[in-house]
């Protein structure tokens, strides 16, 4: 029976290496190698009649339970970890949602008493550190690290299936390859990614060794694991310090923009009479023909919340995106400026500088100047603020978002304090923070959504 036993083993598998007795040298050399499986059984049978017992032969051949051959006769170890399942084994994903108060506090000891050290709100990521007997988790959230009750958290496949579902699995590509239409080598090339580009994970495949990444809207494709970081890149929880730094920014910019709105006004008004004299003194009354100007101007009286000094070089009227049933409204394509365009020219933008109270997208802006000076490039004027323009355009439901729509929130669950433009795949682009300038991110939570275009 352990002669059969043997015999089995020697012709299902292919030995890698040996370690034996000087009197089984010989034979070990001969197996060293893959050898087709009736050279194995013959090899075993010579074996077994001049040189050694059955006892030798199993002790000198691998484990049943070591290897499993799979269909292509490649091996694996039975206990091996995917990637998929290393990436999510610590990831804790927030769920704190319940309206204004959609956050929890970050305790410096897992004690509902405890000092709060920070907070982290609904649908952010962390890091669990450690788990204690009364259902605590300590984690670590971007700055942040502390005691969370583990109640407000989702782990394992249901962290993981949000992350994906949500666009929070980033595969930044390091190197010119080939995407495929399966999960294999031999499969159609779909197209091809470069080194640098980063595109969002919909799925990894059973071994963990191919991910399968979106290109764009109706195009994606698998990839080699081997060739890709694969990262979550979700918001994280804030600091006592990071908060109070925050408002402090948010009252600054509020500040500025109104200061900005007031100055914007005054030069407007003094070029709208400058050009009154020279009409009068031209006898020019087409002074006012949008034909004749580069200036944009807006529909409704000096009342009006938009901002009207972003020219930016355009010709031709502008499409007024300000609220309000008093104004008229333009929405929608006409001509160029479609949302597709819109997401197109902001990512061309990427990396460069967010400048508090700035405007520029060159040179440095912030949220609500870098949204502002993108749909000013089409002829689209927003007010400067983000809560100003939460009112721009119509309201869309969250359910129902589309590139280009402008996503906002209320980190401190009470004023709107921050814009960013969604570009589909549950990622937005914005103006982030001074350390990290315009970027590509996951949309986080956002408390609701307006579409200037369409």
């Amino acid at each position: 029976m352990r002669h059969s036993y043997a015999r089995k083993i020697a012709s299902g598998v292919v030995i890698t290496s040996l370690v034996v007795t000087s009197s089984m040298t010989s034979f070990a050399k001969e197996l060293e190698t893959e050898i087709p499986s009736v050279g194995s059984s013959v090899l075993i049978d010579e074996y077994l009649e001049n040189n050694g017992t059955e006892d030798d032969l199993v002790s000198i051949l691998p484990a049943e339970q070591t290897y499993v051959a799979t269909k292509e006769g490649e091996e694996t170890q039975n206990d091996n970890k995917t990637k998929e399942d290393a990436l999510f084994n610590d990831i804790a994903i927030t769920s704190v949602a319940g309206g204004e108060e959609d956050y929890v506090n970050v305790r410096k000891k897992p004690n509902a008493d405890a000092k709060r050290v920070g907070k982290i709100f609904n649908n952010c990521g962390a890091t669990i550190k450690e788990t204690t007997a009364d259902g605590w988790y300590k984690v670590v959230s971007g700055n942040c690290v502390g005691y969370i009750k583990a109640e407000f958290f989702v782990t394992g496949s249901e962290a993981k299936s949000i992350a994906l579902d949500n666009g929070y699995v980033i595969a930044d590509i390091k190197d010119a390859l080939h995407v495929r239409e399966k999960a294999n080598k031999d499969s159609d090339v779909v197209t091809n990614v470069y080194a640098n580009e980063r595109y969002t994970v919909k799925k990894f495949d059973s071994t963990g060794q191919w991910i399968k990444i979106k290109i764009g809207d109706g195009v994606s494709g698998w990839i080699s694991a081997d060739y890709a970081d694969v990262s979550v890149s979700m918001e994280t929880a804030m600091t006592n310090k990071e908060i109070k730094e925050e408002q402090r920014r948010i009252r600054e910019a509020e500040e500025a923009a109104r200061r900005a709105e007031e100055e914007a006004r005054a030069a407007e008004e003094a070029e709208r009479q400058a050009q009154e004299e020279a009409r009068q003194n031209t006898g020019d009354t087409e002074y006012n023909n949008p034909s004749n100007n580069n200036n944009t101007y807006n529909d409704s009286d000096d009342d009006n919340d938009s901002s009207s000094s972003n020219n930016n070089g355009n010709s031709g009227g502008t499409r007024n995106s300000g609220g309000g049933s008093s104004q008229k409204q333009n929405y929608g394509d006409n001509g160029s400026g479609g949302a597709s365009d819109v997401v197109s020219y902001a990512k061309q933008f990427l990396g460069n500088p967010y400048v508090y109270g700035g405007s520029s997208l060159t040179s440095g802006t912030d949220c609500s100047g870098f949204v502002m000076s993108v749909y000013a490039h089409f002829g689209y004027s927003l007010n400067r603020v983000s809560a100003e323009q939460s009112k721009n355009g119509r309201s869309v439901s969250l359910s129902e978002l589309q590139p280009g729509d402008l996503l906002f929130y209320n980190y401190d669950g009470s004023r709107i304090s921050h814009v960013a433009m969604y570009i589909g795949g549950g990622q937005i682009i914005h103006a982030s923070t001074e350390e990290t300038g315009i970027i590509i991110s996951g949309m986080g939570s956002p408390c609701c959504a307006r579409r200037i275009v369409g």
